[in-house]
């Protein structure tokens, strides 16, 4: 294994740290709330808990309980709240400082994972070079302009990425529990990587030299995971008077791609109480529950009885998703190639290849083999594969590809450097 010095981690953690940063002051200075939409319901959400009105009402100031969001972002945003004001400048600034710290920690855990699986000899550089080209490479214009939970999710499924390879090589119930713990956090940002979690869980059974113990360790991991929800699912039950172990508007995503006039890419014309009144008014009055029980009538049906629709869009949104820095118009803009600055010219042409490279090079690292010296690939693979899976059958907005972006450009530079590394290393024979 690589010698795990401190140095590379500062460096890559300050470079990712500054790049965000850079880029969010740079593309979009914090001038105000209003700027930015508060956020929308997740800004809303912490404005009440702040206020004292508790986890409620995602839409306007008020007291009905919500599980629109998982708890930990609005609960997070809720104490800078408290610390420098609602919706003042001066907790939008410290929110942009977080989103530059989660970025400069997610990719220590990049290198540390990356450091483990990648061998040694001519491609000691390599793990460091592939986290410095994810952390510059520039996101998604929209993705930069705001603050979310996706740099809290992303640092989550690193931590669970490291967790997953200490089990996989140690079995032991210890690091087993590790796994579930660190999956239950990642969960309490955001639903979506229970997916990751499940197949995680699978491919360390499935590559285990000891089924019986790996299958010991899953439960474990299991329970664990379940422990550190229960209180979530718990506060949901008294709440509701129903079981919501995870968020309760996943059928309200679903039905926004799937009604007769569903969106691939999410729009101001899509069945969402945030764009439209008329659902606005409908979620308040049936309340959460009841809204999220008509959304999933309402989009069972319409999955029923269009298949073939349901399939031409989900096959569109699968497109979309990994070119969507392509096909939204806070990139491109409305206006033709002659009426565009150089400057909106090479911006156009510097998003165009930052979308479509690295999926070309990872596809290239994965058809061809420059990966194979690289057993462990799947740590990588298996996120970039799992996560985008809820977004086929719903609809997709431009910044959900920031959940794999970085990793699929991981697996481009190592493939790359890998490739590189073999065919110059010294034959055998």
């Amino acid at each position: 294994m690589p010698k795990q010095t401190l140095s590379p981690y500062l460096f890559v953690f300050f470079v990712a740290a500054l790049a965000r940063g850079a880029g969010l002051w740079w593309l979009f200075p914090p001038l105000g709330w209003e700027d930015v939409g508060r956020d929308f319901e997740l800004g809303q959400v912490a404005a009440n808990i702040a206020q004292g009105r508790g986890m409620s009402s995602p839409f306007a100031p008020g007291d009905s309980p919500t599980a629109w969001f998982m708890p930990a972002v609005p609960l997070l945003w809720a104490l800078l709240f408290k610390l420098t004001g609602v919706f003042s400048l001066q907790s939008l600034v410290a929110l942009y400082s977080l989103e530059s710290f989660l970025a400069g920690a997610t990719a220590c855990c990049y290198l540390w994972l990356l450091r483990e699986i990648v061998p040694d000899g001519t491609r000691r550089a390599l793990p460091i070079v592939a986290v410095l080209v994810a952390a510059l490479l520039p996101e998604h214009l929209v993705a930069l302009t705001r603050p979310w939970y996706w740099g809290a999710q992303r640092l989550g499924v690193a931590l669970m990425l490291i967790a997953a390879l200490r089990w996989h090589r140690e079995p032991t119930l210890r690091k087993a529990a590790a796994l579930g713990f660190t999956s239950g956090l990642t969960l309490l940002v955001n639903s979506v990587p229970l997916l990751l979690f499940v197949a995680l869980l699978v491919q360390c059974l499935m590559r285990s030299k000891n089924r019986s113990a790996a299958a010991r360790g899953a439960i474990v991991a299991v329970v664990a995971c379940s422990a550190v929800l229960a209180p979530w699912a718990a506060r949901n039950y008294g709440a509701f008077g129903a079981l919501v172990p995870l968020r309760q508007n996943t059928w309200v995503e679903i039905r926004q791609g799937n009604n007769p006039d569903g969106s691939v890419i999410q729009g101001l014309d899509s069945l969402h109480p945030n764009v439209s009144e008329t659902e606005r008014r409908r979620y308040a009055e049936l309340g959460e529950r009841g809204y999220e029980a008509l959304a999933r009538s309402e989009a069972l049906s319409y999955i029923a009885t269009h298949p073939a629709e349901t399939a031409r869009r989900t096959t569109m949104r699968a497109v979309f998703f990994w070119l969507s820095d392509l096909f939204h118009e806070g990139v491109y803009g409305s206006r033709t190639w002659g009426e565009k600055s150089l400057l909106e010219k090479v911006r156009d042409v510097t998003f165009f290849l930052v979308a479509t490279v690295p999926l070309i090079l990872a596809a290239l690292a994965l058809a061809r083999g420059w990966l194979r010296r690289v057993p462990e690939r799947w740590l990588v693979v298996t996120p970039i594969v799992v996560l985008p899976l809820p977004y086929y059958i719903s609809h997709i907005h431009p910044t959900y590809f920031t959940s794999v972006k970085a990793l699929l450009i991981l697996l481009a530079v190592v493939g790359v450097g890998e490739a590189k590394a073999t065919k110059t290393a010294p034959s055998l024979h």
